[in-house]
């Protein structure tokens, strides 16, 4: 008799240690009625190092359980912090290569048994396809010249919109290119006036939410008339305009605000719709401006941003509810167990503790 108590005692601490092993390993030992896991909004963005990959998680459970998650290639399971909210959002870095890229959660009872996996987020990330689905850009050209019906009622003024349909909403755009006058429109006694034929000059300009601005570099040129000597004058920053630069002058090397311009902002930013509008004026010769331009624009990135922030911290679990807070364990309690999960352990040390229950109780 005290040979079997002996043998008995000895199952029992076998089965404690090796059933605590098998409790540890991620392979789900049951299916809990209750337990669901949905993961939505799987995204990836591209963040100058590795591919940031999103997921939405909602799930449900009884008291005290708790759910983790992972992205492939991010923190292993057992790193990722314990989430205990039934609605949160995860990221992890995890990659630089281009792929898919996987995702999961895992929900575990208040003995740290799985009871539940959703291992089936996927996402593609490209780095190629993301840079050029969130560029546009696009090459036009237009002339500013003196416009009929000008709304000040000058006949030396000019004004005009250009519209640019982009693809998507805007985050900032460039544009840069040439500019050259035509002189040849303008003329006196049916003679064109050359004085300022054929200038010419770069610009590069930027917008965003800030704001805008321009660099105009004017070319090496008679600016002040042909009975001046030419000059190349400093590249010059103007803001507010995403296109500025002076024309002739007689007065351009006086020490005075030049007089005479061809400019552009843009209104709108932030939509789809970029309008550029266009003045000029000139009370001289009045060379018309033509713009040969290339505009780039970085466009807001069209996947879904996670609604939550990811939470790192682990919250305090809910406590079970004080009648549920003492219980006494016998076989009785062991069958329930088993039946709740309706699940037999997985692998031959769960089947030996079966057998052995079986055998001696």
């Amino acid at each position: 008799m005290n040979i079997q108590l002996a043998l008995i005692a000895l199952v029992i601490l076998l089965l404690g240690f090796f059933s605590s092993d098998f409790a540890k390993n991620n392979e789900v030992t049951g299916t809990v009625v209750g337990q669901n896991i949905d993961i939505s909004d799987a995204s990836c963005k591209w963040n100058g190092q590795a591919y940031e990959v999103c997921m939405n998680v909602d799930w449900s459970g009884v008291i005290g359980s708790h759910a983790k998650a992972y992205i492939t290639g991010g923190q292993s399971l057992d790193l990722t912090p314990k989430q205990y909210e039934k609605s949160f959002a995860y990221c992890d870095d995890a990659g630089d290569r281009d792929g898919t890229y996987g995702g999961g959660v895992y929900i575990y009872d208040t003995h740290q048994r799985v009871v539940a996996v959703n291992n089936k987020a996927q996402v593609s990330c490209n780095r190629e396809k993301e840079v050029s689905e969130n560029v546009f850009t696009k090459s036009f050209n237009f002339q500013a010249w003196k416009t009929e019906g000008f709304k000040h009622g000058s006949g030396n003024k000019g004004e005009g919109v250009v519209s640019i349909d982009l693809s998507r909403e805007p985050e900032s755009c460039e544009l840069e290119g040439r500019w050259k006058t035509d002189n040849k429109k303008y003329k006196t006694l049916g003679r064109p006036q050359l004085y300022c034929h054929n200038a010419e000059g770069t610009t590069y300009g930027h917008v965003d939410s800030t704001g805008q601005y321009v660099i105009n570099d004017a070319n090496l040129f008679r600016w002040a008339g042909g009975s001046e000597p030419a000059s190349d004058p400093l590249p010059e920053k103007t803001n507010d305009y995403i296109l500025h630069l002076w024309t002739c002058d007689f007065l351009y090397y006086a020490p005075m605000d030049k007089r005479y311009y061809a400019r552009a902002y843009v209104e709108n930013f932030g939509s789809k719709n970029l309008e550029l509008h266009w003045e000029y004026f000139n009370d001289d010769t009045l060379p018309a401006v033509d713009f040969f331009l290339d505009l780039t624009c970085n466009l807001k990135p069209e996947y879904k941003p996670v609604s939550k922030k990811v939470v790192i911290k682990e919250p305090v679990p809910e406590q079970p509810r004080e009648a549920e807070e003492t219980f006494d364990i016998d076989v009785e309690d062991l069958e329930t167990e088993a039946v709740l999960y309706n699940a037999e352990p997985a692998g031959f040390w769960g089947k030996m503790k079966n057998w052995l229950v079986r055998l001696f109780f």
